[in-house]
């Protein structure tokens, strides 16, 4: 809210919270850790009402111990919730659509 000339401004959520916790597995070879983002609802530069959205990821790390490669898996919107992010003037439309769950998984090699 611009207090200034008393309207909402946009993409400007008046709420938003970020819970994340990690825990160390299986003698800390393993580390599971997760995050959970609340934005609130918004409008975009367009007037469009934007809903509010919880968004979830998950993260499993395995470092083998004496070892120099490590792996990872990921889980991005856990629950496949659908949003969508507004844009500023340059973009045709007003809201981009963002994408639901997806894996992602990583080797690391250090020397």
């Amino acid at each position: 809210m611009d207090p200034i000339a008393d309207v909402e401004l946009s993409n400007s959520p008046r709420r938003q919270g970020l819970i994340h916790a990690a825990a160390p597995l299986w003698k800390r070879k393993v580390s599971l850790a997760a995050e959970s983002q609340y934005v609130g609802h918004r409008f975009s530069t367009l007037g469009t009402h934007v809903d509010g959205v919880w968004l979830t990821n998950a993260n499993v790390t395995f470092v083998p111990p004496g070892r120099p490669l490590s792996f990872a898996a990921r889980v991005s919107n856990v629950f496949d919730t659908p949003y969508a992010q507004p844009v500023g003037y340059e973009f045709r439309q007003d809201l981009i659509p963002q994408d639901g769950r997806s894996v992602s998984v990583r080797a690391t090699l250090r020397f």
